[in-house]
C-alpha cells in the first residue's frame, strides 16, 4: 500500500515535475537561492512537499534541476531561431517576452554570490553563427557587437520599471512587444545590411581584382 502512496502514473508525474520547474523558476527568480523556500515552491505548485523532496532530494539539487532545465528551454528556442540577423532579433525579442521569469532567473544566478556560478548558457555555435554573420556584415568588433545586440534585446525586460518609465508602457502589454520587436528588426537591419554579393564583406580581406589589359590601338597604316 505504501508504494502506490508513493508512486505517480508516469503522465502524471511528469506534469507535476514540470509544475514543480515552472513553480521553483518564479520562486528563485524573486527569492533568489537564499531567500527561496521549498514551502513556498511547493504551494505554488500545488505538489505535496514529500513528493518534491522525494523528486529532487533538496533545494540545492531542485535549484540545479532548475537552470538545466532553463538551459533546455534556452537550446530550444535558439533551435527555431531564424536565419536572417534582423529576424533572429526579433524573434528574441518575442522569445524574451514570453520567458520574463526565466531571464530574472538567470539574472539571480549571474549576480549569485558565495557559491560556484554555473552560466545558463546556450551551445556555443548558437553564438558561433551570430559571430561569423556579425563578421560578415561589419569591420567592429563581433563579439563587443553581438553583446549590444543582446543587451538591445533583453534590456526592457531585465528591467522592467525603467522601461515604464521611460515609455510609459509595461513589458507585459504585447503592443509594446510587438513595436519592441519591430524597432529591433529595423535597427539591425539598419545597421548591419545583408552584404551585396557583388562587394567584399566588411570583415573580410579585400581581394585583389584582375583588370583587363586596353587593346592596343591600331598601328596607322604606312605610306
Amino acid at each position: 500500500m505504501s508504494s502506490k502512496q508513493t508512486k505517480e502514473p508516469s503522465g502524471r508525474a511528469e506534469a507535476t515535475r514540470e509544475r514543480i520547474f515552472a513553480a521553483a523558476l518564479v520562486e528563485f527568480a524573486e527569492a533568489g537561492f537564499a531567500g527561496a523556500r521549498v514551502d513556498a515552491i511547493a504551494r505554488r505548485s500545488r505538489a505535496n512537499k514529500a513528493l518534491l523532496y522525494r523528486y529532487f532530494g533538496n533545494k540545492t539539487k531542485l535549484y540545479a534541476a532548475t537552470l538545466a532545465h532553463v538551459a533546455t528551454l534556452r537550446r530550444t528556442a535558439a533551435a527555431a531561431a531564424p536565419e536572417e540577423l534582423g529576424d533572429r532579433a526579433a524573434y528574441w525579442v518575442r522569445a524574451t517576452a514570453r520567458s520574463k521569469v526565466a531571464l530574472r532567473f538567470v539574472l539571480q544566478e549571474a549576480t549569485r554570490a558565495g557559491r560556484p556560478r554555473r552560466a545558463v548558457a546556450l551551445d556555443r555555435t548558437h553564438y558561433d553563427r551570430q559571430l561569423h554573420e556579425l563578421a560578415e556584415r561589419t569591420a567592429k568588433d563581433a563579439a563587443l557587437t553581438l553583446l549590444a545586440l543582446d543587451a538591445l534585446v533583453t534590456y526592457p525586460f531585465a528591467f522592467p520599471e525603467i522601461t515604464r518609465a521611460i515609455t510609459g508602457a509595461s513589458v507585459a502589454d504585447a503592443d509594446f512587444v510587438e513595436r519592441w520587436a519591430r524597432f529591433v528588426l529595423e535597427m539591425t537591419r539598419s545597421a548591419f545590411p545583408a552584404p551585396s554579393p557583388l562587394e567584399p564583406s566588411p570583415g573580410s580581406s579585400p581581394l585583389r581584382r584582375s583588370r583587363a589589359k586596353p587593346a592596343p590601338s591600331p598601328r596607322p597604316p604606312q605610306r
